[in-house]
C-alpha cells in the first residue's frame, strides 16, 4: 500500500509509469514467494517445495525465474533459510526504486523509513513463528497429559461401578467423549500445522488458504491504485 501509494504516475492518464508498474510487480512477485519458502521452510506439508521438484515447479508457476533460482540456490544458507535471502533482494530493490523518481513519483524520508520498519517487522514476526514452531512445550508435558487421562478413562468405570452399577459403563462413554476430545484440541493448538500428525483428520492451519488469501492481498493495492 505505501509503495503504490507513492509510485510514479502518468500526468495525464493518472497511470504507473511503466517503470513504476515493472517494480510494483516485481516486489509483489518476491512478497509472494518470500510467502511461500518460508511457510515451506515451516510446514512438513509444503516442505517438498524446497526439492529440486518442488522449485522446478515454482520456476514454471512463474514464482520466480531460473536465473533467481540459481542465485538464490547458490547462497551459503540452509535449504529452509533461503526466505532471508528473498527478504533481503526485496529491501535492497525498494531503497533502489525509492531513488528513482521514475518509479517514485514522491520521495520522502519518512517513506524510506517507514518501509525498512515495515520489512523489520515482516522479519521479526516470521521469525517469531519459527520459533514458535520449533519452541512448543515439553514432549513431557504431552506425553504426562495423555497417559494421566487414558488412565482416568480407563479406571473410572471400576471406581464408579459400586455405586452407579451398569451406568458406569454410560457415563465413561460420556467421559471418553469430553476428554478425549479436550485432549486432541490441546494437540491441535500443539501442532497447528500438523507437522506430527498427531490428529489425522482433524482440523488444523490450512497453509494452502493461507497462502491463496495473501497473494491475492497482495495484488489487490496494485491494482486498487492502478488510475488515480
Amino acid at each position: 500500500m505505501l509503495l503504490t501509494s507513492h509510485a510514479a504516475r502518468d500526468e495525464k492518464t493518472g497511470t504507473y509509469t511503466p517503470e513504476a508498474e515493472t517494480f510494483l510487480r516485481d516486489m509483489a512477485q518476491r512478497l509472494k514467494l518470500f510467502h511461500t519458502l518460508h511457510w515451506a521452510s515451516q510446514s512438513r506439508r509444503f516442505y517438498p517445495l524446497l526439492t529440486k521438484k518442488g522449485w522446478d515447479r515454482m520456476v514454471d508457476r512463474g514464482l520466480l525465474t531460473q536465473r533467481e533460482r540459481k542465485r538464490l540456490q547458490a547462497l551459503n544458507l540452509s535449504p529452509d533459510q533461503k526466505q532471508v535471502g528473498v527478504l533481503q533482494s526485496m529491501v535492497v530493490k525498494c531503497q533502489k526504486g525509492m531513488r528513482d523518481k521514475k518509479v517514485t513519483g514522491i520521495r520522502t524520508y519518512s517513506l524510506e523509513k517507514k518501509v525498512l520498519e515495515e520489512f523489520c517487522t515482516l522479519r521479526g514476526i516470521s521469525a517469531g513463528i519459527a520459533d514458535l514452531v520449533a519452541g512448543r512445550m515439553p514432549l513431557a508435558y504431552v506425553h504426562f497429559v495423555e497417559v494421566l487421562v487414558d488412565s482416568f478413562l480407563i479406571c473410572a468405570p471400576i471406581a464408579k461401578y459400586s455405586e452407579l452399577g451398569i451406568f458406569s459403563v454410560l457415563l465413561t462413554g460420556v467421559l471418553s467423549f469430553f476428554y478425549h476430545g479436550l485432549l486432541v484440541l490441546a494437540k491441535v493448538f500443539l501442532d497447528p500445522l500438523d507437522n506430527e500428525r498427531y490428529k489425522v483428520g482433524c482440523v488444523y492451519l490450512d497453509l494452502a488458504v493461507l497462502l491463496r488469501e495473501s497473494n491475492v492481498g497482495i495484488d489487490k493495492y496494485i491494482d486498487a491504485a492502478e488510475t488515480i
